[in-house]
């Protein structure tokens, strides 16, 4: 269900959609990559999109993805200690 509506924006929006599914993905939504850029490969092979532009795309919205991420986790503050780490670790 959730990856129809995501090819179906990837369709309907080009390569900004492809930019903007990536960056979610990357910052951790439950959205599925590997799945986005197999159809992207198809619509690629299909002429809908062209080959450069939408590797480059992918590529900054990757990017723009693991910085969001990095940032988050890097201005976050955890609390750290052996006891904290064994409760996490149990939770897991």
């Amino acid at each position: 269900m959730l990856q129809h509506k995501l090819l179906a924006f990837a369709i309907h929006y080009g390569y900004m959609g492809i930019f903007g599914v990536l960056v979610l993905g990357i910052i951790g939504l439950p959205i599925p990559d590997e799945v986005l850029m197999t159809f992207v490969g198809y619509l690629i092979w299909k002429g809908q999109l062209h080959y450069l532009p939408t590797v480059l795309t992918s590529i900054l919205g990757s990017f723009l993805g693991m910085s969001i991420s990095y940032l988050i986790g890097r201005t976050s503050k955890f609390v750290q200690g052996e006891q904290n780490f064994c409760i996490l670790y149990h939770v897991f």
